[in-house]
């Protein structure tokens, strides 16, 4: 039996890697022999390979253990004798191969494989040095994320809290503010506006306030000093209610620290 260990030519054309032995220019150490197993899976895998063509080859590798396992006795016994014979000759070519060797030749080939070793460690350690960073990575971007996740649902409570909080004041009865001097002038233009749009209507109305003369822009400013001074009475007479139902907490802080007292 040919071992393709015998023919480094062979092996480099082939495409193989080159051995340490081959990269020191040391003869290339003897192939142990196949084990039982694998000499019947090298006989039948390409029967196996044609009987099942869509099967994976881990695939056909369950199938070759199963029929392996249900091998009869004598025929693994052939193979069993077969690998036998061969240790035995490999053992004695081991023997042979090491004493063939210099001292200068076992020296390279020990400092060879220690480097090698060495060469597998350092690739394992960058290869874990670049998973951590890459988990690093993730993780900050997960913990960007759900930072920003958590700040918007806050503003989502923090928003929804506001709607309940108005809700319950609107259905407590809490007085509507009234309108500011320039709303009021604004409210009585609103029959004036016509097929105009919105917003061009509205920036002719400012520009109209705007050159409002005093005297006249002062009979609004009174209605709006007029409407205020009602509601803040009417806000204190709500707040007091609220106050004595228990509804604290639409109450004004003011309200709370100078409460209005009854006369």
């Amino acid at each position: 039996m040919f071992l393709r260990s015998s023919f480094p030519e062979c092996r480099q054309i082939a495409g193989f890697k080159q051995t340490l032995e081959e990269k020191l220019g040391i003869p290339v150490k003897p192939k142990k022999p196949l084990t039982p197993f694998f000499r019947f899976m090298g006989q039948i895998r390409p029967m196996v390979a044609q009987q099942h063509p869509g099967a994976r080859v881990t695939d056909h590798t369950k199938i070759i253990a199963q029929q392996w396992k249900e091998l009869e006795p004598p025929a693994k016994k052939k193979l069993e004798e077969e690998f036998k014979k061969e240790m035995i000759h490999y053992l004695a070519v081991r023997v042979s191969y090491e004493n063939s060797l210099t001292d200068q030749q076992k020296k390279d080939l020990q400092k060879a494989k220690e480097e090698k070793v060495e060469s597998k460690q350092q690739k394992r350690l960058k290869m874990r040095k670049k998973k951590i960073r890459a988990k690093w990575v993730v993780w900050e971007a997960r913990k960007d994320w759900m930072q920003k996740l958590t700040e918007m649902l806050e503003r989502v409570v923090e928003e929804r809290k506001m709607v309940l909080y108005s809700q319950k004041k609107k259905e407590l009865g809490k007085p509507k503010k009234p309108l500011s001097a320039f709303l009021i002038f604004f409210q009585e233009k609103a029959n004036l506006r016509g097929d105009t749009p919105f917003k061009i209507w509205q920036q002719k109305v400012s520009q109209e306030w705007e050159s409002l003369p005093d005297e006249k822009k002062v009979q609004y400013l009174d209605k709006a000093s007029h409407y205020w001074q009602s509601y803040i009475q009417e806000l204190q007479l709500w707040e007091e209610k609220m106050i004595r139902l228990g509804h604290i907490d639409v109450v004004r802080n003011e309200a709370l620290i100078e409460p209005r007292s009854n006369k």
